[in-house]
């Protein structure tokens, strides 16, 4: 722009002529850029924009619920989330159940409880210790 407008470059100071071509280069590489994003915009097609129309069903809404209607499906997700819950804790049980399984007795070799647990205990009667006379 200076430098254009102007024939005799040496009456201005380097700094600022330097400056002024900086700002003329930053300058001419936006215009291309935007002269080239334009071209690529070009070339490809349009994108096609697609809306989708919505429509009410009165049958679907829940504004024709009456409030007793509304009050029995509350309670029925209440106990649906309740017999869930309590579903989860029944696996866990399930789980212990097996390893039981696994567990085995040492005082009769079978599986299925401790020693302490043993069906097949042997009941050791207590031996009186030395009395004194």
């Amino acid at each position: 722009m200076l430098i254009e407008n102007t024939k005799d470059v040496n009456a201005y100071p380097l700094e600022e002529l330097y400056g002024t071509l900086m700002t003329y280069e930053l300058n001419n590489v936006e215009t291309k850029e935007k002269t080239r994003r334009s071209k690529e915009e070009m070339k490809e097609p349009p994108k096609r924009q697609i809306a989708l129309k919505s429509t009410n069903d009165e049958g679907s809404s829940n504004t024709n619920m009456s409030d007793e209607e509304l009050d029995n499906l509350v309670l029925l997700v209440k106990k649906l989330r309740e017999f869930q819950n309590n579903r989860r804790f029944q696996k866990k049980d399930d789980k212990s159940e097996v390893k039981n399984k696994k567990i085995i007795c040492y005082d009769c070799d079978k599986p299925g409880h401790k020693r302490t647990e043993c069906p097949n205990k042997k009941k050791f009667t207590k031996k009186k210790t030395l009395q004194a006379t």
